[in-house]
């Protein structure tokens, strides 16, 4: 029996941890935090839009994004488990939103389900070209997670005094992916490029619980997983991340 002798964890209690995949480990209770989930809610959202991803999202757009109502905004890797979440944000927001993505399957569930003003499949059109003609009073929010030619067709796009909150910049990460020419438009647009990472939105954390329970409950945010069972897949997960191979929050299951 795996019991625990610290008084913070009683048995039964649900928890989340970033200590990875491992069936067991030993902890003194620092990074482990109960969970007391929605009952009207499943628990997998608790990995994506009411977990990390989720405040990534919450706290990149809204303070480091500053977004306001009504502005223009454009996501990249718009149906992934952090660009939908973003892109909904700001469509309740009441924003003008445009989103990318390199599926077609992908592309039309953001117009059809979740409601996005222009969609771009980057793989069947030309980028710079869609994204303007998607933009017809420019950007004042991109939310930056793919770098490269989306940051390229983006900057010329940006309203003056834009910001570009940077999440991620997945299509440079193995070294690859194309270079940016367009930097020098930060200049005379003075626009703000600022990187985050999720752990500075600790102080948002029970307006984004409570705002995003809500939403979820009342159907004002949608989402899609990709769930694979058993730890011998999380290798191919991970892979299908570079690839696209996920709809939504890539998951790994191992025990119901």
């Amino acid at each position: 029996m795996v019991q625990s002798r610290n008084p913070k964890f009683k048995e039964g209690d649900l928890v989340r941890h970033g200590a990875g995949f491992q069936e067991l480990f030993v902890s003194n209770g620092r990074g482990v935090q109960v969970l007391n989930p929605d009952p009207a809610l499943p628990l997998t959202v608790y990995m994506h839009a009411l977990g990390g991803t989720g405040i990534t999202a919450y706290g990149g757009l809204l303070e480091t994004g500053a977004l306001k109502d009504g502005e223009q905004v454009f996501v990249s890797t718009a149906a992934g488990a952090v660009g939908s979440v973003v892109a909904q944000i700001a469509k309740l927001k009441g924003c003008y939103v445009v989103g990318s993505t390199g599926a077609e399957d992908k592309a039309a569930w953001l117009r059809d389900e979740v409601g996005l003003d222009a969609v771009i499949n980057y793989k069947a059109q030309p980028l710079a070209e869609a994204l303007a003609a998607a933009t017809p009073k420019g950007i004042d929010v991109y939310f930056e997670n793919v770098g490269g030619a989306h940051l390229d067709a983006a900057l010329p796009r940006m309203n003056v005094r834009g910001r570009i909150p940077v999440c991620g910049m997945i299509s440079t990460y193995n070294g690859g992916g194309e270079g940016v020419r367009n930097l020098f438009n930060l200049i005379y647009g003075r626009i703000r490029m600022e990187g985050f990472v999720a752990s500075d939105f600790g102080h948002l954390n029970a307006a984004f619980v409570s705002d995003m329970t809500g939403w979820l409950k009342a159907g004002q945010i949608k989402y899609q997983e990709t769930i694979l069972d058993g730890f011998d897949r999380a290798p191919e997960g991970l892979i299908g991340l570079f690839s696209g191979a996920n709809s939504g929050k890539m998951l790994i299951r191992i025990a119901d």
